[in-house]
């Protein structure tokens, strides 16, 4: 035990503290004494999670989990304040060092000491089973070695095999040495997760390493993904049995009741397992998502996709027994079984170019009436090699922009509805709004985010909305009642498809597809890089990310380079995690995936013609680079749907647009000015840029909370 430091509370509810026992991720534990003088453990939030939301849930269903198991399997719950400031729980005190000091402190465990130890957690890993729940986060530091056995603690992350809406396939939970490799890739949990994991803990146990080890997080989950344990001076007689618990398919992993038989004796080997196990207890059985039907797990081997050798799809994604009604039908790009009719991944998509003609009954007050959208010659090249959409003809309709008000806060997110007669905003202020692009005014202002909206997108029939913001929640709105018709949790930032179908979200070893409406797993896309800052091309058929070694396209089963460029250190934030203006890196995608353009932090702003040549792959062909009176610092970026263009905002509050083809600019909106004369479109930097559907109209969104509608001249 170490004294209690200065900052450190001395009373928590009616129990008096007299030392530090531990620290973990999301909060302290101190050793207590009740008013009768019986020890306890006291578990406290750490005072910088306490008002997040996502923690405080993780908080109380510890508080839930280790009540559910109780006896002498894990520390009893004695008291608890789930809801106080800051949030914290009282457990019996169980003397004696955890796993992790007892192997540093007393050395290895022998044979017989790593069989005690198996059966000891096997048997408190039934009693949790058996109550329904997933722990999740097995480790070293989380078991107590007790006089009278092993105590299995802390379950902050524990999971209630039925309660779907808590965590989402995808979300990658629990500490990376003992994870198991469907959690590493987003697949559903089950019980069996705590098998792998009691297999690493007893490696530890026996060698003082896990079977994985690396001190690079990444080269460690590409061990725990593809490579064999290293069982090291593991005792002969348990090497088969910690294997088995180690296999990379859950299917494949023994039972805990069939552990703990082997391990006190009862059997000497564990019988061979080939075929999918009918579970011990509910939680063995139980997938996390009861919508997807249980993964067929083979490895996933990170392989460098830019190599010739590797153009196979990664493994097929569960499919559910069930479909989501608002799911992507069966021939969408991220799903592996097309339709009779549905053309060869490879083949052409067909045209579709969006109309954003206003309809009859809503024509904007002396606006002039827009031409018919006639045929047109096309501009660059498919990926494939066909030509791309029809580029519509167009003309300027009004050189002054609609100033749409309402946001308190900086706007992060703008995206049209695909018939172009809606315009969604979202940012700091926790809203979202939805606005008639046409008239040029508000019609919802949906609330009920506990953080910053960063992500937003319409349905395709533009009736509701779904949101992602910093609280970690995705939510589906009525666009008009405001009404919120599902959620779900995901973590990390995500982006979506602007047709309204898929949300991804980039992971540890690459990244996840899923249905926007419901959250549902729909594929991973690995990669050996870390990718981040995701974008879709308009048709969500393919999808860019960066990483620090280039940018990459995902495109028939494979990523593509589409640039590379040397490694650039990772801006850093403020407090908050929030990048200056122009400090993060910028991506966009033509309609078509054809043409991707990026934006440095301090480089220069480059367009890419994306190649997919017959048998081999290499990166894209470096098209323009863009340089303006030397500046080369950009805070938003769109393409055109028909590649044409390239619009660009500034930290300075202006929005440039360029000529893809010819690399001229066309116009700086700050020449447009407002009635009030403004020489830039915001007070501030730009935020986010966004073209409507037909190319016609784009919207700008600043700092200043402001969002603008322009109609710019075309492309000529």
């Amino acid at each position: 035990m170490d004294p209690l430091r200065d900052g450190d509370p001395r009373q928590v509810g009616e129990y008096r503290l007299l030392g530090r026992l531990g620290e973990g991720g999301m909060g302290r534990v101190f050793l207590g004494v009740s008013p009768s003088g019986r020890k306890v453990a006291v578990k406290v939030m750490k005072s910088e999670f306490a008002n997040d939301l996502d923690f405080r849930r993780r908080f109380t269903r510890e508080v839930a989990a280790a009540r559910l198991v109780g006896g002498f399997h894990t520390a009893p719950v004695v008291d608890a304040a789930p809801d106080a400031d800051p949030p914290w729980m009282v457990t019996a005190f169980i003397p004696g060092p955890s796993l992790l000091d007892a192997v540093k402190d007393g050395g290895l465990f022998d044979e017989s000491a790593v069989r005690a130890l198996g059966a000891g957690l096997a048997e408190g890993l039934a009693a949790i089973h058996r109550c329904g729940l997933i722990h999740r986060d097995l480790k070293p530091g989380n078991i107590i070695m007790a006089e009278d056995g092993p105590r299995i603690i802390d379950f902050g992350i524990a999971h209630v095999a039925t309660a779907s809406t808590l965590t989402v396939a995808g979300a990658v939970f629990g500490s990376y040495a003992y994870m198991s490799p469907e959690q590493i890739n987003g697949d559903p949990v089950t019980a069996k997760a705590d098998v792998f994991a009691l297999g690493a803990l007893l490696t530890f146990a026996g060698t003082g390493n896990g079977p994985f080890d690396h001190p690079q997080l990444s080269t460690l989950m590409f061990r725990i993904l593809t490579r064999e344990p290293d069982l090291g001076t593991l005792g002969s007689s348990l090497r088969a049995t910690i294997r088995a618990c180690l296999d990379k398919s859950p299917d494949n992993r023994p039972t805990v009741a069939e552990l703990l038989a082997f391990f006190t004796g009862e059997t000497e080997t564990l019988r061979p397992t080939s075929r999918p196990e009918r579970a011990d207890s509910t939680a063995e059985s139980t997938v996390i998502d009861p919508r997807a039907r249980p993964t067929t797990h083979r490895p996933r081997h990170l392989v460098d996709l830019s190599d010739p050798r590797h153009d196979s799809p990664p493994p097929d994604t569960p499919r559910p027994d069930t479909p989501h009604r608002d799911s992507p039908r069966p021939d969408t790009p991220y799903s592996d079984t097309p339709r009779p009719d549905t053309p060869h991944r490879d083949s052409p998509r067909p045209d579709t170019p969006y109309s954003d003609t206003p309809r009859p009954d809503t024509p904007r007050p002396g606006e002039p009436r827009r031409p018919p959208r006639p045929e047109s010659r096309t501009r660059g090249r498919h990926l494939d090699g066909n030509s791309r959409m029809p580029r519509p003809r167009e003309t300027p309709v009004d050189s002054q922009p609609d100033r749409l008000t309402g946001h308190a806060g900086p706007v992060r997110a703008l995206m049209f509805s695909l018939d172009g007669s809606r315009l969604v905003s979202a940012g700091d202020d926790q809203t979202v709004r939805v606005w008639d692009a046409v008239r040029g005014r508000q019609l919802a202002r949906l609330t009920g985010h506990a953080g910053a909206v960063r992500a937003v997108v319409c349905s395709p029939d533009a009736t509701q909305v779904i949101s992602h913001g910093t609280d970690q929640t995705a939510r589906r709105w009525e666009a008009v009642t405001g009404r919120v018709a599902g959620q779900y949790f995901m973590s990390g930032d995500a982006v979506f498809s602007p047709d309204g179908r898929f949300a991804a979200r980039s992971f540890p070893g690459g990244v996840a597809i899923q249905d926007a409406a419901g959250g549902r797993l729909l594929r991973r896309l690995d990669s050996p890089y870390q990718l981040d800052t995701l974008a879709f091309s308009r048709d969500g058929a393919r999808l860019a990310a960066l990483s620090d070694q280039g940018v990459h396209v995902w495109h028939g089963g494979g990523w593509l380079w589409a640039a590379s460029y040397q490694p650039r250190p990772r801006p850093a934030g403020d407090a908050q995690g929030q990048l200056e203006p122009g400090a993060a890196p910028l991506l966009a995608l033509s309609f078509d995936g054809a043409l991707v353009v990026t934006a440095l932090p301090g480089g220069a702003v480059e367009l890419y013609e994306v190649i997919v040549p017959r048998g081999r792959r290499h990166p894209g062909q470096l098209r323009r680079t863009y340089q303006t009176n030397g500046l080369t610092v950009k805070s938003a970026v769109a393409l055109s749907p028909d590649g044409a263009r390239v619009a660009f905002g500034t930290p300075a509050g202006t929005v440039e647009l360029w000529d893809t083809d010819g690399g001229r600019q066309l116009v700086g909106l700050r020449e447009l000015r407002a009635a009030d004369g403004a020489n830039s479109v915001h007070a501030g930097a730009v935020t986010a840029v966004a073209f409507a559907p037909s190319g016609t109209r784009i919207a700008s969104a600043g700092v200043d909370g402001m969002v603008r509608l322009w109609w710019p001249p075309p492309a000529s």
